[in-house]
């Protein structure tokens, strides 16, 4: 076993490195509702080429619940400062460094860790939200109605659009989820986090994720398996700031 998870190691830090996606951007993975105490464990995780700058680009958490005036931006993190690492990875994070996630090393150095304020308290929320990423060039303002017709369609700044988003709904009535990606309740409701299959670069794509609820812990990296989409494949897990599994350059050395 211990020779397992130390050439799995091995495996995914080779992997981190080596990585590429046709530098397409987009989400990678995400963790909305960890176990416990949510605090600095809720994570965004994006791919795309490496070093690509992320000039006017914005990750946007929005509101979906009809009680709760959907379609605000609940959560705008600002990313037009950041690039992303050298293996294509950037996480975003909360600045807490305290609690359960507060060691994770997120794979730097080759993955750009972006601490920020707008993630701290757990600030991702658990109902019915969609999680986006939009390219505007004109910045995106937290707190703002983007909806203000309650007709699902956002109404964003000019020249503004959706680059890659995914979202869920509790079943409230009248709930919205923006964007083309409305991921499935499991057996435990709206999943805790969501990770996108290696290879499927397609963005907007239901297709593209397997989701489901975590098992153990705050800082686990794993799936409940109880509690997981139809889609979900052996060998599926969180990996904070590497590359996603399951994937075929890791089977193929064994780890099947």
């Amino acid at each position: 076993m211990k020779n397992v998870i130390y050439l799995l190691i091995i495996g995914m830090n080779f992997l981190s490195t080596a990585r590429a996606n046709n530098g397409v951007l987009e989400i990678n993975e995400i963790v909305a509702n960890p176990n416990g105490v949510d605090e600095n464990c809720e994570y965004i995780e994006l791919t795309g080429a490496a070093g690509l700058a992320l000039t006017d680009h914005y990750f946007v958490s929005v509101e979906g619940d009809s009680t709760s005036n959907e379609g605000t931006a609940d959560m705008v993190v600002d990313l037009n400062a950041q690039v992303l690492g050298s293996n294509g990875l950037l996480v975003i994070t909360a600045e807490d460094t305290q609690g359960a996630c507060g060691s994770r090393t997120w794979g730097v150095p080759a993955t750009t860790l972006v601490r920020d304020a707008a993630m701290d308290g757990g600030r991702l929320e658990n109902g019915s939200n969609s999680f986006l990423l939009i390219h505007s060039p004109t910045p995106m303002v937290e707190a703002t109605d983007y909806d203000a017709n309650d007709d699902g369609v956002l109404e964003l700044p000019a020249n503004a659009s959706i680059v890659d988003g995914l979202g869920w709904s509790d079943g409230g009535t009248g709930d919205l989820i923006y964007g083309m990606v409305n991921l499935a309740l499991t057996a435990g409701g709206t999943p805790d986090m969501a990770t996108r299959f290696p290879g499927n670069t397609a963005p907007n794509d239901s297709a593209a994720w397997y989701h489901g609820d975590m098992d153990g812990s705050a800082n686990s990296v794993l799936y409940d398996l109880t509690q997981v989409s139809s889609n979900f494949p052996e060998g599926g897990m969180l990996t904070p700031g590497v590359e996603n599994m399951p994937n075929d350059v890791i089977f193929k050395h064994g780890f099947e």
